[in-house]
Parts: C-alpha cells; sequence; structure tokens
C-alpha cells in the first residue's frame, strides 16, 4: 500500500466488509466496527471510537474525529473511498500488461511517457496489429490511434484501417495527418511509396491550466471483447489502459464514461454542469462526430465557479 506517511494508521480486528454483510448489529463490544444510526464506527481496545485510518486486511477506511467512517467521497487528504469506505490500490491486467491506477488522482504534470506499462501496451499493440493501430505516448497525451495505408501514385493500398475520417489533436479540430511509409514495388513494376494516414480513435490529454484532463472517443467501444485477440478487445483495452493512468478509481469512470457515449447515460453527464464519479468530476462536451469528456479532480471540489474555459 502505498498511502504516505502522513496517515495515522490503526490496525482493525474485523473487515468491515463482513460487519456490513452482518444483518445483526453488536453495540460497545469493541475493538471492531460497530454499526449505528449514522454510520459505522470503529471502537479501539478502550472501547472508544478510533480516528484517521484504519487498516484492514488489505484496505484502508477514514474515520472522522467522532469515529465514523467516510463513504462513497474524498478524504481531508486527498483519496477516494468507494461506497464500502474502502481505499486499495486497483491493479488490473490489461491486454497482457499489469497497470496499477495511482493512489489519488493523478497530478497534471504526471510524466506519461514515463510509464513502463504503458511502453509495454504501445509495444502489445505494435505487435498484434502493426499495420491498422498505433499506440503513441508523449509526456502529456496518449494518442490510440488507427492507420490507413494507401499508395502514393500509382499504385493500390497495401493495407487498410477502416474508413474512420478526421483526427483529434490537442487544438480539438478535425482534420489528417499523412506520413510516408516504406518504398514498395507497385504491380506494374515501378517503385511506389505508401502514404500512412492516423486517425486518433482515442486520446487522453493533459490540460493543466484548466487544472483538468480531458479525453475525446471517435469509436464504438466494446466492452465485451476486453481480453481477447480481436481488434475491438485493443480499442476498449486502451481505453481502460488511459483510466488506470489518472484515476484512483478507474472502474468507476470507466463505468460513468462508457454509460455516456454509448449506453442509457445513467450517471446523467451531459454539458450543463459537473458530474462526479469516483474521484473525477465528468462534463461532457459534443464534438463533430466525436464525444470529448473534461475530467477533473474530485479533491479539487466542483470545478462549476473557478473553471469557466471550455
Amino acid at each position: 500500500m502505498r498511502m504516505g506517511a502522513y496517515r495515522n494508521k490503526v490496525l482493525a480486528g474485523t473487515a468491515l466488509g463482513l460487519a456490513l454483510a452482518c444483518s445483526c448489529t453488536v453495540y460497545g463490544a469493541g475493538p471492531g466496527w460497530e454499526q449505528r444510526e449514522d454510520g459505522w464506527y470503529y471502537l479501539q481496545e478502550d472501547g472508544r471510537p478510533g480516528q484517521g485510518w484504519v487498516e484492514d486486511q488489505g484496505r484502508s477506511y477514514y474515520l472522522l474525529e467522532d469515529g465514523r467512517c467516510l463513504m462513497d467521497t474524498m478524504t481531508p487528504d486527498g483519496y477516494y473511498v468507494d461506497g464500502s469506505g474502502a481505499w486499495y490500490e486497483r491493479t488490473q491486467d490489461i491486454l497482457g500488461v499489469s497497470a496499477t491506477a495511482p493512489g489519488r488522482f493523478a497530478p497534471l504534470d504526471k510524466a506519461l511517457d514515463q510509464e513502463e506499462s504503458l511502453s509495454a501496451l504501445a509495444g502489445r499493440v505494435e505487435q498484434a496489429f502493426k499495420q491498422v493501430r498505433r499506440l503513441r505516448v508523449t509526456k502529456d497525451r496518449m494518442e490510440y490511434m488507427a492507420l490507413q495505408q494507401e499508395a502514393d501514385g500509382a499504385g493500390t493500398p497495401t493495407g487498410s484501417a477502416g474508413s474512420l475520417a478526421g483526427s483529434l489533436w490537442s487544438s480539438g479540430t478535425s482534420g489528417s495527418r499523412s506520413g510516408i511509409g516504406s518504398s514498395r514495388q507497385t504491380a506494374g513494376g515501378q517503385t511506389g511509396r505508401t502514404a500512412v494516414t492516423e486517425t486518433v480513435l482515442i486520446g487522453l490529454y493533459q490540460e493543466p491550466l484548466q487544472g483538468r484532463y480531458r479525453l475525446d472517443i471517435k469509436t464504438k467501444l466494446y466492452p465485451d471483447s476486453d481480453g481477447g485477440k480481436k481488434l475491438e478487445s485493443y480499442d476498449y483495452g486502451v481505453f481502460r489502459a488511459m483510466l488506470y493512468q489518472i484515476s484512483s478509481s478507474p472502474e468507476i469512470l470507466e463505468d460513468a464514461l462508457l454509460s455516456a457515449w454509448q449506453a442509457d447515460n445513467r450517471w446523467k453527464i451531459c454539458r450543463d454542469g459537473w458530474v462526479r464519479a469516483g474521484d473525477a468530476y465528468i462534463k461532457y462536451m459534443p464534438g463533430n462526430g466525436y464525444g470529448r469528456f473534461l475530467i477533473s479532480p474530485a479533491s479539487a471540489g466542483d470545478p462549476d465557479g473557478w473553471n469557466t474555459e471550455e
């Protein structure tokens, strides 16, 4: 557990998860968890409520001064505790690469290109779909691109990544970008060049001046395909990996974004106001054929009122 030395830890003797599952309530039986009308408390050996961080069976819980356990909110030191009151390190295997979420919402000066897991993931994408997908990671952005190869001259295309048009960059404009690939021999015996057009399907960008990350999506996502060898599984896997770079509760952020992008939007994410999901606030900005999501740390409070630039 990487929580920092400033945490005041108290070892708990009974798991909160078990206590929450118990239908009966025991009062004054410390040490351990006790349910009261206003929430859950942890009692110490002397029967008094604990304070600060409680560590129990690999998970941590934050107790207020009166001993009540915080749930589904941010702690005073900036950590998100879930609906059971637990903080724990989230680690997930994504496309054969181990991804570990940050302990707290990632700072906006985090150097993404220093993350070994992202380098490994880019290599996996290159190995599996060299001609049709690419993951590019720089200091302040991740761009997952579809590649379309077209002959430059009289030759015919050597391959295609699909018919998606347009490209999303940090400026938010649409367009395309081409590069020159390796030389090849055309059917007529002439030497030709292959132009490669890159279309950003999913882009994650740091926007430190606005105090947020920005996520642009221009592709359908298929969560049921995750873990396989199909192209769709890599599309969704990279999407998940991006969220594991910024959020300490990536599974919550994933559910909220997916719901807003192509499902029932049960989180009610829109352009009219910010919606909290785990350790983040989310706002939607529609684009021309793509979705733009602004993602700010919940520890900084509701962005409405202080973040006016879109």
